[in-house]
């Protein structure tokens, strides 16, 4: 401004010339002042308004985005939960086959050692002990595969020497029948058959308790009482 002063003199101005002079350029100044404040002031507001609220694309791209996120987690929940219904069944399907083929396993095991044992006592012990014989022998036996590739009941009993010899029901059966345990059991030489007094001087039963008429089993009580209530009792 002190500059402007000078020049103003140096051409000639008046005081008062200069002092009119500098209000106006003063007045000019601040305007130019207030109108690049006031420019400044108007971007600054459309900034703000910008920033503080998103045109309606980016909001409605923003709420697509958040929509397709909530499908995309609710699919993935779906999909976890189907996943997890799935394992369960497939475990319980495994548990069902395994229970199943150790089911028929075990059927096939118990038919073996029963029909093995039933033809290898049969004919040899006497009829109404035959249940109760397989039931206490059963459990001696396992069930093997063979050389032949096919399963094989087998009773490992250990000899007098110690060692241990595999056994089909036959020879098991042939081998205990030949003990003293098996003798009380076998059938005597001349009580194998003649019905319900049988041929032999102690009037046993040959037959076994299911297949004897009421006639025979009163002939049996009176003839051999101890053998008629053991029968009696095995029958139950």
């Amino acid at each position: 401004m002190d500059k402007l002063k000078e020049l103003l003199k140096k051409l000639g101005a008046t005081d008062e010339q200069v002092t009119e002079a500098e209000g106006l350029v003063t007045v000019s100044t601040q305007a130019a002042i207030d109108k690049e404040v006031l420019g400044l002031r108007t971007k600054n507001a459309e900034l703000l308004k910008k920033y503080k609220d998103p045109d309606d694309n980016a909001r409605t791209q923003l709420i697509a985005l958040e929509t397709k996120k909530g499908e995309l987690e609710a699919d993935l929940a779906r999909a976890q939960s189907d996943l997890a219904v799935a394992n369960t069944a497939k475990e319980k399907a495994e548990k069902d086959a395994i229970d199943k083929v150790g089911k028929a396993n075990e059927m096939v095991s118990n038919l073996l050692v029963d029909e093995g044992l039933t033809a290898a006592f049969a004919g040899f012990v006497k009829p109404a002990y035959l249940n109760a014989l397989k039931l206490e022998h059963k459990g001696k036996f396992t069930v093997e595969i063979g050389e032949d590739g096919k399963p094989h009941a087998v009773a490992s009993v250990k000899g007098a020497d110690g060692t241990v010899k595999k056994l089909d029901p036959k020879a098991y059966a042939t081998e205990w029948l030949g003990s003293a345990d098996g003798k009380e059991w076998a059938l005597a030489g001349g009580n194998s058959g003649g019905g319900a007094g049988g041929s032999g001087g102690t009037g046993g039963a040959s037959k076994a308790w299911k297949d004897m008429s009421l006639d025979e089993r009163t002939n049996l009580y009176n003839t051999n009482p101890a053998q008629y209530n053991a029968m009696s009792a095995a029958s139950n």
